[in-house]
């Protein structure tokens, strides 16, 4: 390969300005003999506000005529036009010393023109042969210690050497291999790194479109949840307005009972005055009797103060109540929304950088030098800070499992349930709560009054709510309970009689989870399914969340909201919350979710 040489004598540093430090561009020379660019001294004489050279601090008394420097001009005009042609790559087969070759062979090792590659571009016993841009400095492909062109690469040292370094030099016994060889290698890992990437950067799009899902379904449901706060405490105003008049209209009419009352009285007793009017003294009382009405008239204005006073104040705290639930739901939602924004903002970004490694290795992967593509390599793996040897990561899961922690906390917050036990189902050595949420198991019976739909071989309950469409949540604190399962049944579950259809589980109209000592298992149709719960100790709070038209049914350790068991099947018929306890003291409670959020 044949390249132009510059003819040059000058040195670098005769056409350098002593103050930019680079080519002079518009030189100038002061009567000292130094020159400078014409923008660099005048800028130091604007800075100094005297007239010196600056470089040997020669002082002018006045302001010297600067003027270009036609010599140093054409100096760089002449070392430009020389610089521009010792780029150019020459044609080894012409002899004319100008014709630019447009391609080099690595294997001829070889450059030439448009006319004289033709030949392998061309002839099929040249297909082999890889042609590259024309090479402007053939330095780069020589080992550096040697001077002889690079054709291996040390497997062990990870350097390109040649053959001397590996017959004689620091490289003798190590395993090496031809570029081509090793350039086959780092392809095929290349693509295994973009395929990685492509499949990290698909998982970051997929989890950005549950996040602004999430995102919508956040927003749409708080919509739902202040209509149903507004409506709840309008109806509560309403109760409270009726309240209000029915009061004041009892204290009204107890008012006129009094007043027709002392009204008699006072007719009885001036009717005695006209009988006695020899009792002065008594007469004296009487007129005590009518200051008696004015005081009892008094009185009863007092009472209707009080009682719109009272009213009042309990309408205030009720507004204020409302303010308070619009609040905690407001800033619950904010915290989802920002939670959701920050997610969407960090995987954007991490899109971002995986689109920008995927267009790199792509880039990569078109290079057909070995020698380039190795370079290339080495350098992306060390800017990335990885070694050769490690194999392709898999896409990190810690991303996927922090937005599930999200989108069940979102489940918590926007389908929350608090379910009240029938106290018509429970068996009767079930002790129910009187806010109906706690089921205790006692060795005597309760002496519940028969009914049709109560269990009367299982200590289990079903709640009074039923669910036929839509997404429900709810808890039940297990606490110390030693066996015990909780779930959701049908109401056709049989309620009478022997048999495992009538326990949870223990045919297809329920499903329950059951938690025996620290063991867990599912249970359907009377099949039992082991689970192994991970984490300790055992989780003391279980969360069930129903989708119905879905049909999924899930149990959670509500504690971090992670996912115990899913049930997946069409259901059919309305379900109702249900719970068992198998043990004598042992109770089940189910939470209130109002209260603990």
């Amino acid at each position: 390969m044949t390249s132009v040489a510059s003819s040059g004598s000058e040195a670098p540093g005769e056409l350098t300005c002593t103050i930019c430090l680079d080519a002079f561009c518009y030189p100038c020379t002061l009567s000292c003999g130094h020159s400078f660019c014409l923008t660099c001294v005048e800028g130091a004489w604007y800075a100094t506000k005297s007239f010196s050279c600056p470089q040997c601090r020669v002082t002018f008394p006045q302001r010297p005529q600067l003027n270009k420097s036609v010599t140093l001009a054409n100096l760089l005009e002449q070392r430009n036009a020389t610089d521009e042609l010792a780029t150019v790559v020459l044609c080894d087969f012409c002899n004319d010393g100008t014709t630019a070759a447009s391609n080099t062979c690595l294997k001829c090792d070889m450059s030439y023109c448009a006319t004289h590659v033709k030949p392998h571009q061309e002839n099929s016993k040249l297909s082999s042969h890889i042609l590259v841009d024309p090479a402007t400095n053939p330095e780069e492909r020589k080992c550096k210690k040697h001077r002889k062109k690079i054709k291996f690469y040390c497997q062990q040292d990870e350097s390109l050497v040649c053959t001397t370094c590996i017959i004689a030099g620091d490289h003798k016994g190590h395993d090496v291999a031809t570029l081509e060889d090793e350039h086959n290698t780092r392809e095929k890992q290349v693509g295994e790194e973009t395929r990685a990437v492509e499949e990290k950067k698909r998982e970051a799009e997929e989890s950005i479109k549950r996040m602004e899902a999430a995102h919508r379904d956040v927003q749409g449901s708080m919509t739902g949840v202040r209509q149903r706060i507004n409506g709840e405490f309008t109806r509560m105003r309403a109760a409270l307005d009726e309240d209000e008049k029915t009061t004041l209209a009892r204290a009204a009419k107890k008012e006129r009972e009094l007043l027709t009352q002392i009204e008699k009285n006072i007719a009885h007793y001036q009717h005695e005055i006209g009988e006695l009017q020899a009792a002065a003294a008594h007469l004296e009382g009487l007129a005590q009797e009518r200051d008696s009405l004015a005081f009892l008239q008094g009185s009863m204005t007092e009472v209707r103060q009080r009682i719109n006073g009272e009213f009042a104040r309990m309408r205030a705290a009720l507004d204020e109540d409302e303010k308070a639930a619009l609040a905690r739901a407001s800033k619950k939602e904010q915290e989802l929304l920002t939670q959701i924004e920050e997610n969407i903002a960090h995987y954007q970004c991490e899109i971002g950088e995986l689109q920008a490694v995927a267009t790199r290795l792509e880039d990569l992967v078109q290079e057909r030098d070995s020698l380039a593509f190795l370079q290339w390599h080495m350098e992306e793996m060390h800017r990335t800070g990885r070694v050769r040897t490690a194999q392709p990561s898999a896409p990190s899961q810690e991303d996927i499992a922090s937005l599930k922690v999200l989108e069940t906390t979102t489940v918590k917050f926007m389908y929350g349930r608090s379910p009240t036990l029938d106290t018509n189902s429970a068996h009767n050595q079930l002790q129910i709560s009187s806010d109906l949420r706690t089921m205790t198991r006692t060795r005597v019976s309760q002496g519940h009054p028969d009914h049709p739909q109560r269990f009367d071989c299982c200590a289990q309950a079903l709640c009074c709510e039923s669910f036929s469409s839509g997404h429900h949540y709810w808890e039940v604190d297990v606490g110390d309970a030693r066996q015990c399962r909780v779930g959701v049944a049908y109401g056709t579950i049989p309620r009478r009689g022997g048999g495992d259809a009538q326990w949870l589980g223990g045919s297809d109209t329920s499903w329950c989870l059951e938690k025996c000592g620290g063991i867990f298992s599912v249970f359907h149709g009377g099949v039992k399914t082991a689970l192994s719960v991970r984490g300790a100790p055992s989780p003391c709070r279980i969360g069930l969340h129903l989708h119905w038209e879905g049909g999924l049914l899930a149990f959670y350790r509500a504690d971090s909201m992670e996912v115990i068991h899913e049930v997946r099947k069409r259901f059919s018929q309305p379900l109702y919350p249900a719970m068992w306890v198998g043990y004598c003291n042992d109770r089940l409670e189910i939470v209130d979710l109002s209260r603990a959020s």
